[in-house]
């Protein structure tokens, strides 16, 4: 699976979306025919298998072994393959946009080895739909990766049939690349740098934010509901993301202020059934309700000690 340009998953490497059982404890997917790694050896549930295994092997010490513990996996033929989980999980598919490793390719290889293989850096075998053309680098530094067609894809091929990225150590030396015409595009933390003509700026927004989180079982305090509700009424989401991006009350968009753990757009997302929106009465109505009184701008709630 993996996830289109509207961040939704998809179908990739199997043909459609899998067939679900046993009230979600069983995934069975499909693999397209005729799917070949960038070497032409073909790709079958053995790699995915393989994959799968690497990952949940505690000696390799991968990030999403965690996501994976639990789940068995099977061997239909070399098309099908069936996943089985202790107990419904409704994101497994999302866990299922992982990529994929070449079982001929690693299968030798051990724990200990498989950060420094030559397959990491300098010989990568993929399936997707660019493969490394050449890589140039002085000592320990990379200066330049060059991508070129995978005329094996399976699926459509891309627009762009050669790309090179460029790296530069200072930002200073990337911006007057760009002035020279050197390259063709670039990011840069930069919004305000001249560029020369010809140059189209476009804002890229990162799925990410950030969050204030209550430590209820530290804070008394913070375990009151009522507490945590006059807080959220209380703050003032959209100034302090204003001034933090420096930004003007017009060009403050709403898709900036987070009302949801799940970002909107983001595979899983539900809107939220209530937004806090800023409200700084009501929060003072809240705290006054739950016994908070307003002691000369210091709300204090007396809590009578019991024997």
């Amino acid at each position: 699976m993996k996830y289109d340009e509207n961040l939704q998953i998809v179908p990739d490497l199997s043909k459609e979306y899998p067939k679900i059982e046993e009230d979600g404890r069983v995934y069975i997917f499909h693999l397209k025919e005729n799917l070949v790694w960038q070497d032409n050896t073909p790709l079958t549930t053995d790699d995915i298998i393989f994959t799968i295994k690497t990952i949940q092997n505690p000696d390799f010490k991968s990030p999403l072994r965690a996501n994976w513990v639990g789940v068995e996996v099977e061997k239909i033929n070399d098309l099908v393959i069936k996943f089985r989980l202790k107990k419904p999980y409704s994101a497994f598919l999302e866990n299922c946009t992982l990529k994929i490793l070449p079982k001929h390719i690693w299968q030798n290889v051990s724990a200990e080895r498989f950060a420094f293989e030559d397959y990491n850096l300098k010989k990568p075998i993929g399936s997707g739909f660019y493969k490394l053309k050449e890589i140039r680098q002085t000592d320990s530094q990379i200066k330049s990766l060059t991508l070129v067609q995978n005329p094996l894809y399976f699926g459509e091929k891309p627009n762009i049939s050669e790309i090179k990225f460029l790296f530069f150590n200072e930002e200073k030396d990337l911006i007057e690349a760009a002035r020279q015409g050197k390259i063709k595009g670039l990011s840069s933390s930069n919004s305000s740098a001249d560029l020369g003509e010809n140059w189209q700026k476009y804002l890229l927004v990162l799925p990410r934010y950030f969050a204030v989180f209550f430590n209820q079982g530290e804070s008394k305090i913070l375990a009151e509901k009522e507490v945590r509700l006059a807080l959220n009424y209380g703050t003032n989401k959209k100034e302090i993301v204003r001034k933090i991006l420096g930004l003007s009350e017009e060009s403050l968009i709403e898709e900036k202020i987070v009302h949801s753990p799940i970002l909107p757009k983001i595979y899983g997302f539900n809107s939220p059934s209530e937004i806090y929106e800023f409200d700084l009465e009501r929060a003072k109505s809240i705290l006054e309700e739950a016994g908070f009184k307003d002691n000369n701008g210091i709300r204090e709630k007396i809590i009578e000690k019991r024997p």
